[in-house]
């Protein structure tokens, strides 16, 4: 199974006979000279971008349909600014088609060799989503997120709290998210208080706090979810009850 958005790259006509793309993005150091002793300090570890390439045959019963199946590949895949390539059932990945080499074998006008180079700027696909409600105790002004996490790298969950049915505004004017590994917390606060029907959501992706529609200033950090157990814990300045809901995808390098 091998899609660019939804056209087919793996047909009777376009043959994919090797895809290499389990290679590790390159991975950027930020390092600092340690003053009199040898050696470096790492400040920072990323991924840059990832390339996947790609290799086969475009074939036809005709040189005029060899040439559709060319133009259709063009049209799809080429011409587009970006799209979500799937290799598997549970992998998917946003990605740049940088370069198309057709080989032109002039002895033979219905087949000829195919080579697609795929730039893709986040180097880590996506899988599964998984999706956890948690139900808000009224009364309780901390509570334990218990979880697990799934994928081989972070993950940029939506942690969303609802308040439960109701008419004006709640007593709830903060929440906090703490993880419990790192001690790193990130704060929604709203001086004028929480309205029932609105909701607040803690989106690690974006890096943003939403109430509602209406984007909030966050205070802390957006603190990483990595992969395995993850014990975190949210906290009210005063609690009413509601949901919590997490949501996030899987992701792999």
């Amino acid at each position: 199974m091998i899609t660019f958005d939804s056209f087919d790259l793996q047909t009777d006509n376009i043959i994919i006979s090797e895809v290499v793309y389990r290679n590790l993005a390159e991975r950027v150091l930020d390092t600092a000279k340690i003053t009199r002793r040898n050696g470096v300090k790492l400040l920072s570890d990323t991924y840059a971008s990832k390339k996947i390439t790609m290799s086969g045959y475009i074939v036809a019963d005709t040189p005029a349909g060899l040439q559709d199946q060319i133009d259709s590949l063009n049209l799809n895949v080429i011409s587009k600014s970006d799209g979500i390539l799937t290799l598997d059932n549970n992998r998917r990945i946003e990605a740049v088609a940088s370069s198309m080499g057709i080989g032109d074998a002039h002895y033979n006008q219905s087949c000829v060799p195919l080579e697609l180079e795929f730039l893709c700027p986040d180097p880590f696909f996506i899988g599964n989503n998984y999706s956890v409600s948690l139900t808000v105790t009224s009364g309780t002004l901390s509570m334990p997120i218990l979880t697990t996490i799934s994928g081989t790298v972070f993950s940029l969950p939506q942690i969303t709290y609802y308040p439960p049915a109701g008419t004006g505004t709640t007593t709830t004017s903060g929440i906090t998210l703490t993880n419990n590994d790192s001690g790193e917390t990130v704060s929604f606060y709203n001086a004028s208080f929480l309205a029932y029907g609105s909701s607040v959501t803690f989106d690690f992706n974006s890096l943003s706090i939403l109430e509602g529609t209406s984007e909030s200033d966050p205070s802390g950090t957006f603190f990483k979810w990595e992969p395995g157990s993850f014990s975190g814990t949210i906290t009210f300045n005063n609690n009413v009850g509601g949901t919590l809901s997490i949501q996030y995808d899987a992701r792999y390098l």
